[in-house]
């Protein structure tokens, strides 16, 4: 797989030098200054390339290579001026037709003229689970408040003590403090023509199932990212700076017991699990496996707290935390079809998919929850 992917790279980056270079062939010999300019152009128009996912579609590469061509004398006289020029390249999200790029054929592909049948299942572009949702304590309703207020307990005043027989007891006075939080509504549209649906009703409702899909995943991936900015920093723990060769494993351990500190109860650790698999198998010196007894055999729980692996942690970052300190109310999925303006005499019909949700804890419970960075905690265990 890596040496398909380097030769992916290889293979892109010759073809975007192509692009560049064609692009700025038009110009005169008076436009150009040296070639080594060019090279400059090309060296840096590589970078920004490299920055981009490693994915690039034949389509955005086409629409790169008119960009460039289209503002090829501005770009070449900010070189030489040593400017900087920004052009906004975006792909609009447009409606869905027969006949405006909705459906296109991979490179090089022409149907065969001989007999054929369509396969209806649809390859998905993968995405990671949702699961946030069997960590948090959540309910369903039919209409969700707009805020929930929370009370949070602050110092008062006074405190019990021992008394003798007839003597004044303390006055105590507890203090509270109101917090809130508001809801949020995670929503998207499709729209579509009437000579689609009639010409791809299959392929209509899997994309249906597409939107559903893609709004109940920016709900529970909107509760994680809320989740993450509460969430504290590792602070430090007695394991700092005593153990010869700390692991993902003990780092975990390490923000255990500064949750545990504060009175909190860490209850599930969320790892990507590429470091779960880095903190089960380790070899000695040998070659042989190394026994950990804070580890279960499949990774399932560390220091006996649940671990859940999934691929929207962040590799190298972990969560760990007393996660019942939240409380979530949703709607279900909201499907609704109309149509609008012009579309009702344009046969063009919309969908609209929407989840409402408000998450819920007071500030002071944040620190029941803490994120780290694995390399951090690890370089801070290790001992001198």
């Amino acid at each position: 797989m890596s040496e398909q992917k380097t030769h992916d790279d290889k293979v892109r980056k010759e073809e975007l030098d192509k692009a560049i270079k064609d692009a700025l062939d038009p110009l005169t010999e008076g436009q150009k200054k040296t070639g080594e300019d060019v090279a400059s152009i090309v060296e840096d128009v590589n970078v920004i390339k490299e920055a981009m996912k490693s994915k690039v579609s034949p389509e955005f590469k086409g629409f790169l290579h008119t960009v460039i061509k289209e503002n090829h004398e501005e770009i070449v006289k900010n070189f030489k001026e040593k400017g900087s020029k920004e052009f906004l390249i975006e792909k609009v999200p447009a409606m869905h037709m027969t006949n405006n790029g909705t459906i296109s054929n991979t490179a090089g592909l022409t149907l065969p003229t001989g007999p054929f049948e369509w396969d209806n299942e649809i390859a998905m572009i993968r995405i990671p689970e949702n699961f946030i949702l069997t960590v948090i304590r959540n309910t369903q309703r039919s209409k969700v408040p707009e805020y929930v207020m929370k009370r949070q307990q602050v110092p008062g005043e006074g405190a019990v003590a021992v008394v003798v027989e007839g003597e004044v007891k303390p006055l105590l006075q507890y203090k509270f403090q109101n917090t809130s939080t508001k809801r949020k509504k995670y929503a998207g549209r499709i729209e579509w023509t009437e000579e689609f649906e009639m010409d791809f009703e299959a392929l209509l409702d899997a994309i249906i199932d597409m939107i559903e899909r893609d709004v109940l995943t920016a709900w529970q991936d909107g509760i994680i990212e809320i989740i993450e900015a509460n969430a504290t920093s590792y602070i430090g723990s007695s394991l700092d700076a005593t153990l010869p060769n700390p692991d993902n494993g003990l780092a975990i351990i390490a923000a255990m017991q500064q949750i545990r500190v504060l009175g909190f109860t860490p209850e599930t650790v969320l790892m990507n699990p590429v470091d779960i698999d880095a903190a089960i198998y380790t070899q000695d010196a040998n070659g042989n496996l190394q026994l950990k007894p804070y580890i279960d055999a499949s990774g399932n729980r560390i220091a006996g707290v649940r671990v859940v692996p999934s691929l929207k942690i962040e590799a190298g970052q972990a969560i760990i935390g007393e996660f019942s300190i939240y409380k979530e109310i949703h709607s279900g999925f909201i499907f609704r079809r109309g149509q609008y303006n012009e579309q009702f005499i344009e046969n063009e019909y919309t969908a609209v998919g929407e989840v409402f949700s408000i998450l819920n804890a007071a500030p002071a419970e944040y620190p029941g929850i803490v994120k780290i960075n694995l390399a951090t905690v690890k370089a801070a265990l290790k001992a001198a």
